[in-house]
């Protein structure tokens, strides 16, 4: 079953892969069609006769630049989460195994006393 989770896995990222291509792809055309100069004015600054093509590539380089530092961050976060999963897990299967060793200890005792008290009889 693991092994077709990864094969599904693998094929979402390239079917993502090939739709963010498409995308930068239909994104360039777009711009490369509309170069005309443009005046630009954001929170105070003004720009005149910047060309529309880099007003266009630029939004979405920062627009793909944000989502690359959220993706990033989210990855760390759950690298971070499963970096302490495991060592949960590793501390309580360690604890599992020292309960059964006693639990073994405790029965092999109790065994040695009920055949202690038969031989008594």
């Amino acid at each position: 079953m693991g092994e077709r989770v990864s094969q599904g896995v693998i094929r979402l990222v390239y079917f993502v892969l090939v739709l963010s291509l498409l995308f930068a792809l239909i994104v360039a055309i777009f711009a490369v069609q509309n170069n005309t100069p443009v005046d630009i004015a954001f929170l105070g600054w003004k720009y005149s006769g910047i060309s529309l093509v880099l007003v266009i590539i630029g939004s979405a380089t920062a627009g793909a630049v944000i989502i690359f530092f959220i993706g990033l961050f989210r990855q760390i976060k759950l690298t971070v989460e499963l970096r302490q999963l495991k060592a949960a897990n590793e501390r309580l299967t360690k604890m599992l195994e020292d309960f059964k060793s006693k639990e073994t200890e405790t029965q092999e005792e109790l065994n040695k006393t009920e055949n202690t008290e038969k031989v008594q009889e």
